[in-house]
């Protein structure tokens, strides 16, 4: 006999059953929904930022900001940057008319009034830190240096260099991108306590000659080592005797070399022989 009693009441529990069942979905579902909508406002939200970093206003102000601390680097120009700034100076390439043999009256370069207009495109600088800080302060273009606070001229064939923008040199590389009409060098005063006088020069006169090597149609100025305070912070390490039995190795090798001297020491020593205040 069936019990019509316990089909109903089956039927009323399945039915229950089912409800839960469902409201359970309902509720499910509607938290997917509402994560679903989350992460599309997130996605929105970071699509947005994207947009505005990569939008024409923003690279190029970036790029400025990159160009200011990069001391004017010279790789970008106005056609990157729409900007009505004046263009960044490109050096110049020397070619085998420039190039000039020093006699010795010319050896030792006179002091002029001032440089022409643009002068300072035909130049590079290889140095140390003194030649680090004139990039600092803005005297020098960034890219027409090649230089390091430390660095002294033994190791400066075999160094990896990294300028203000970033840019990885060695003096190889440097100078096969930059073949200037005049390559300066600025170095000598971080060596100068070798305990070998010959090592010194040796690895000076190695410098020398692969950097003419490396340039083959540029023009080479040895500048002269500055003078500094002999009763100054580095009195122990550096004194005015040293520079000035160096600079004449420097002016002698000028001359042998039949490339330039600058004598930037005259013009920064005081009639007491130490440096200007």
């Amino acid at each position: 006999m069936i019990d019509l009693n316990s089909i109903r009441e089956k039927k009323i529990f399945q039915k229950i059953t089912e409800k839960k069942i469902f409201q359970k979905l309902l509720e499910k579902k509607k938290w997917i929904l509402i994560s679903l909508g989350a992460i599309a406002a997130v996605a929105a939200v970071v699509l947005i930022i994207l947009c505005r970093h990569r939008s024409p206003e923003t690279v190029s102000q970036k790029m400025r900001d990159e160009t200011s601390a990069a001391g004017e680097n010279a790789d970008v120009t106005e056609a990157d940057i729409d900007t009505d700034e004046e263009e960044i100076p490109v050096i110049e390439t020397a070619t085998a008319e420039m190039k000039i043999a020093s006699t010795p009256d010319t050896t030792v370069l006179a002091e002029k009034e001032g440089a022409k207009e643009g002068y300072l495109n035909r130049c590079v600088f290889l140095g140390d830190s003194r030649t680090v800080a004139m990039v600092n302060y803005g005297y020098f273009n960034d890219d027409a240096v090649l230089a390091q606070i430390g660095i002294s001229h033994p190791a400066f064939s075999t160094n990896t260099f990294i300028n203000n923008a970033g840019r990885k040199y060695t003096l190889n590389s440097y100078l096969e991108s930059h073949q200037a009409p005049v390559v300066y060098i600025l170095l000598g005063v971080n060596g100068i306590n070798d305990p070998s006088e010959e090592h010194y020069k040796n690895t000076f006169l190695s410098l020398i000659d692969k950097i003419a090597d490396l340039t083959p149609n540029s023009n080479i100025v040895l500048v002269a080592i500055g003078p500094v305070d002999d009763e100054g912070p580095y009195r122990k390490t550096v004194q005015n005797e040293w520079i000035d039995r160096y600079n004449g190795f420097l002016l002698d090798t000028a001359k042998e070399k039949n490339v330039f001297y600058l004598d930037i020491a005259g013009l920064l020593k005081g009639t007491d022989g130490q440096l200007k205040p």
